[in-house]
């Protein structure tokens, strides 16, 4: 039997969905927020309180360069320090620091892989299990970035 494909960034075809079962910190920290509660589908918002996409999946004019760029993700505008949930239960799979996607903690299971990048720090180590909705790492500006977001 074949294994299914690893699919990159699944699920950002619904942001719509999500944007609707976004949780509310209420201003104190927590270890986990609920998942999605219009379907139980195992995902969670991963900035909650944070729905507005500054930066869209796909081609766009590329704000350092002016040239055209496709855009691989989708970018999440919230403040700096904002908590960032895990969107699926998984393992991590790798956390790395790059010039351009600053600190980026990487995200697999379900057959699909997410990628967390311009973090300002990650509350989790590679290999370790996490669940959807558990506070994984904090929104930042590190790497190539025009202001404080998460780029999922």
């Amino acid at each position: 039997m074949k294994p299914s494909p690893l699919t990159v960034g699944a699920g950002l075809g619904v942001l719509a969905l999500f944007a609707l079962a976004v949780a509310s910190s209420g201003g104190s920290p927590r270890s986990s927020y609920p998942t999605s509660n219009t379907r139980d589908d195992g995902r969670a918002w991963p900035v909650p309180a944070y729905v507005r996409v500054s930066s869209p999946f796909g081609w766009r004019t590329g704000p350092f360069t002016g040239q055209p760029q496709f855009h691989k993700g989708v970018d999440l505008a919230a403040a700096e320090g904002a908590d960032v949930l895990a969107p699926i239960s998984g393992r991590v799979a790798k956390i790395e620091t790059t010039q351009t996607s600053g600190l980026t903690v990487w995200l697999h299971g379900r057959g699909e892989a997410h990628r967390l990048a311009h973090l300002s720090a990650a509350y989790v180590s590679e290999g370790q299990e996490v669940t959807a909705g558990q506070v994984i790492a904090a929104v930042g500006r590190t790497g190539q970035t025009t202001g404080p977001h998460l780029h999922w």
